[in-house]
Formats: C-alpha cells, structure tokens, sequence
C-alpha cells in the first residue's frame, strides 16, 4: 500500500470539502494527510481536523460538545483504526466486526453534538 493511501480510508486530502457534515471517513483522510504530509503530532492534527469539522457543525447550527471531547474522540477513532489495520491479514471473526462496525450507516458521520439534544425528557 502506498504512503497516500490509508487502509479502510482511502487517499489522503488536505481539507475537509463539501456542504454536508464530514464523515468519519473525512475527517480521518485530513487527520492522516496533517500527519503524513506536514509531519504534525496526533494532538496537533486531530486539533486541526476538529476545528475545520467543527465549523461544518456550527454552519448548521447544531450544537457540538466541547472541543476537548472532540479531540479525545478525534484521537480513539483515529486508534480504533490503527488497531484495525494491525490486524488486517488476520481471518477473524472479532476483526471482521470491527470493520462492518465502521462501515455502518449510522457509524459514518461523527457525533459531536451535544447528548442532551434529542433525548426525552421524563416528566
């Protein structure tokens, strides 16, 4: 696999573009390009991708959890797929999971918006 292609994202990009809110699959092609590209560090870069995802969030008016908590979420994303490629070859049932887990409809855009919006209130 070539140094621009990332497993499970595909090639890297250096921006977040589009009209919609960005996917996992976005924000992991900018977090890669941040680190592979500009040589920055897993902080620097998942702080840079939540920046730029996070004013996709705003533009709709949604509101987000604090840019901390991106960031954490950002980074155990970003290792759930280190640990995934790790196994790549591996034939097993655990890992196949974990790659339809990514893949689901409702897994690929990121949840940052706040959890108390949506939930019912109990009267």
């Amino acid at each position: 696999m070539s140094r621009k292609s990332v497993f499970f994202v595909g090639s890297m990009t250096n921006q977040i573009t589009g009209s919609k809110l960005p996917s996992r699959g976005n924000v992991l092609s900018v977090l890669f390009y941040n680190m592979r590209e500009v040589m920055l560090t897993l902080h620097e870069s998942a702080s840079l991708v939540i920046d730029e995802s996070l004013i996709f969030w705003k533009k709709a008016r949604i509101p987000t959890q604090d840019r901390s908590d991106c960031i954490k979420k950002c980074k155990k994303l970003y290792e759930a797929l280190r640990n995934l490629e790790k196994h790549k070859s591996r034939k097993n049932d655990l890992v196949d999971k974990r790659k339809i887990n990514l893949k689901k409809p409702q897994y690929r855009s990121l949840k940052w918006y706040m959890p108390s919006v949506g939930t019912k209130i109990k009267a």
